[in-house]
């Protein structure tokens, strides 16, 4: 079974973030084989604070960049520090 590195781009996105964060560790994938990689574009509201909730989860990364630089910077961010065989991008 291959790895999976998810790569969840997130502006702002506090109102958000937990459920989408909850609901990729509760996939149906063997957890081995799951990498989930947060990268706050900038964000000015609580995103970062929820981001920073899930740190010790296996397989789980949070990148900030400390300046807004907008959806295709954050997710070459991810892309440098993901380590699957199988990318997979998604918004917040």
């Amino acid at each position: 079974m291959p790895t999976i590195s998810l790569v969840v781009t997130a502006f702002n996105e506090e109102s958000v973030l937990r459920g989408k964060l909850e609901n990729s560790f509760a996939l149906d994938y063997p957890q081995d084989r799951l990498q989930v990689i947060v990268v706050s574009d900038g964000s000015t509201d609580g995103t970062d604070d929820v981001a920073r909730d899930f740190a010790g989860r296996p397989g789980y990364l949070f990148l900030r960049q400390e300046q807004n630089a907008g959806k295709t910077t954050a997710q070459n961010a991810g892309v440098r520090v993901a380590t699957g065989d199988i990318l997979v991008f998604s918004d917040a």
